[in-house]
């Protein structure tokens, strides 16, 4: 009778034998004659041990050492490179996660077969188990032909690579049911649903990058100046009324006279700035519909940082990674209405009693945004929910976008699309 096994029964087989090394492949030698070593070999790794420490460890051999005792001892032929076949780049996993993988093992079910028989691959299973490895590293033929913009070259290929070249929307499939942005798919993006905060939303992960902006930059592939000028480079500005431009000129006049705001520090400034621009925030449902990829500037209840934000928006200037002021755009503001762009704000008027005056497209009621923090839609779930994914101090968060309340909430101010940078 021929024994048959499927995929799950051959994979805890295999669970079973390698938790049980001795019963696998575990094969001791002794040291001949003037040989004070004992050896011992447990798959493709190689062991040594003193004859007379028979209760002491075994110590594994690595590099030439290897290469030496697998020949001279057990009469193998191993790689100088000392790889171990379990690991070689044919067997790497492909997927990140069970929904890349499902979305492979049904798709070589369906073009290909004879694989999937060969190697009894079901339909869903592990996205990294040995069964899912062996299949996509499997070589097939491959025709000339252009799909999704990539040219599939004459000759062979992996399953592995092939799958990937043909469904582009495998790289948005991360351990969450919808779409993900493929940048968060390599950080083995997922969202921890156990409590909501309506600051910052639900909790993904720790980060390495300290500032919004530049986490935003890391996952969307560009840059578009610090968080509080970002806006400029997708050419969005707000609407705002003569009564809000007054206050806004107070409020620059107040800050430029007391002198330039310092990150991080509270200041009665703030309360005014965050009175602004909570005004400046749209109803959140015209952001139901967001696309994959868009960056929004956004209101952060818990900020310090509103007069600077306010402040150096007015100015249109920002600084560099050196600490270098850059000019984003000319200021908001001039010292004399009738020859404005000869007398736009500049450093030397700080902490002076230069009443300054709006320009003329603020007066027109085209303004500045003074958002504080950035952010960018890296999740929809499968009902078409956008999630805005931000980053605050080294702690990455998602925030569905029907949970916002303006101004009540972590909320968006405006939106910009990458592929429409300036």
């Amino acid at each position: 009778m021929k024994l048959i096994l499927n995929e799950n029964q051959f994979e805890k087989i295999i669970k079973f034998l390698s938790s049980n090394n001795s019963i696998i492949s575990e094969q001791v030698i002794k040291g001949k004659g003037s040989d004070v070593w004992d050896y011992k070999k447990e798959g493709n790794n190689y062991y040594v041990r003193k004859k007379e420490n028979f209760d002491g460890p075994w110590v594994k051999v690595t590099g030439s050492v290897k290469v030496s005792v697998a020949k001279r001892i057990f009469g193998d032929e191993v790689s100088s490179k000392d790889k171990d076949i379990s690991k070689k780049d044919v067997y790497h996993s492909f997927f990140k996660n069970k929904n890349q993988g499902n979305m492979f093992r049904k798709w070589v079910n369906k073009w290909y077969p004879k694989i999937a028989k060969k190697y009894d691959l079901d339909l869903v299973g592990p996205h990294d188990n040995y069964t899912i490895r062996k299949v996509a590293a499997e070589k097939v033929k491959t025709q000339k032909t252009m799909k999704n913009r990539v040219l599939n070259p004459e000759g062979e290929a992996n399953l592995g690579t092939l799958f990937f070249q043909n469904n582009l929307e495998a790289y948005n499939l991360s351990s969450e049911k919808g779409k993900t942005l493929s940048s968060l798919v390599k950080t083995g993006f997922k969202i921890n649903k156990d409590s909501f905060d309506p600051t910052t939303g639900y909790y993904v992960s720790k980060c390495t990058q300290e500032g919004c902006a530049q986490y935003t930059y890391d996952m969307i592939g560009d840059k578009f100046g610090d968080a509080w000028q970002a806006y400029k480079s997708f050419n969005v500005y707000a609407n705002v009324s003569s009564d809000t431009v007054k206050k806004m000129t107070s409020l620059f006049n107040k800050i430029n006279k007391k002198g330039f705001p310092v990150l991080n520090d509270s200041t009665p400034e703030d309360s005014e700035a965050k009175s602004l621009l909570l005004s400046l925030v749209p109803e959140q449902s015209q952001f139901k519909n967001l696309e994959l990829g868009t960056v929004v500037g956004l209101y952060y209840p818990e900020s310090d940082n509103y007069d600077l934000a306010f402040f150096q928006s007015a100015i249109g200037k920002a600084k560099d990674n050196q600490g270098n002021w850059v000019a984003l755009r000319s200021p908001y503001f001039c010292s004399d209405k009738n020859k404005c762009e000869q007398t736009y704000w500049k450093f030397s008027d700080i902490e002076t009693n230069i009443s300054f005056s709006p320009t003329k497209s603020l007066s027109s009621g085209k303004s500045f945004i003074p958002n504080t923090h950035l952010g960018f839609i890296g999740y929809i779930d499968e009902e078409g929910e956008p999630y805005v994914v931000h980053n605050v101090h080294k702690t990455v968060y998602a925030f569905p976008v029907s949970k916002m309340a303006k101004g009540k909430t972590l909320s968006i101010i405006w939106a910009g699309n990458p592929s429409e940078l300036k």
